[in-house]
């Protein structure tokens, strides 16, 4: 009996995984950059990246701030630590803006990063834990791509 009730977890527990993992979902959203500066001290640099956050069609959603870190231990992958904030408009007038953190490592040979959302306001808690990637396909512009587990519905 108790070896029938470990294999119906097991089954459950893998039916469930396979269930959520059908429901996932993808957003694309543009970084468009209008500051960069890089600010050196003596353990490293901190690069400062702001702009507005776009929809794939151009409309604007809200803006971002991308904060990377070199150190002696990024440079044997000429990588930094890197974490973006998404910031949308408030949902009230004196509210703080709703937002998702996201954390990983930025490439400065290729312009690629990956990573994870590490946090979120409540607005968006669905998407912690999604993978994260970005491309820089032309000038100013990152392409940063968002995809979770869950439903396929849900939008930024």
């Amino acid at each position: 009996m108790i070896n029938r009730v470990r294999q119906l977890t097991a089954v459950s527990a893998l039916a469930a995984l396979c269930a959520a993992a059908a429901h996932a979902g993808t957003e694309t959203v543009e970084l468009v950059r209008s500051t960069l500066q890089n600010v050196p001290d003596a353990a490293g640099i901190y690069q400062y990246e702001g702009g507005t956050l776009e929809s794939s069609s151009g409309a604007e959603l809200g803006t971002f701030l991308i904060v990377r870190r070199t150190g002696s231990s990024t440079a044997a992958y000429n990588t930094a630590a890197t974490t973006i904030t998404l910031f949308f408009p408030p949902t009230q007038s004196n509210g703080a803006p709703g937002n998702v953190t996201i954390e990983g490592a930025w490439s400065f040979s290729s312009g690629a990063f990956v990573g994870a959302v590490s946090a979120s306001s409540s607005r968006f808690h669905w998407i912690v834990g999604a993978d994260v990637s970005s491309t820089i396909p032309s000038g100013t512009t990152s392409q940063l791509v968002l995809n979770w587990v869950g439903s396929n519905t849900l939008q930024l």
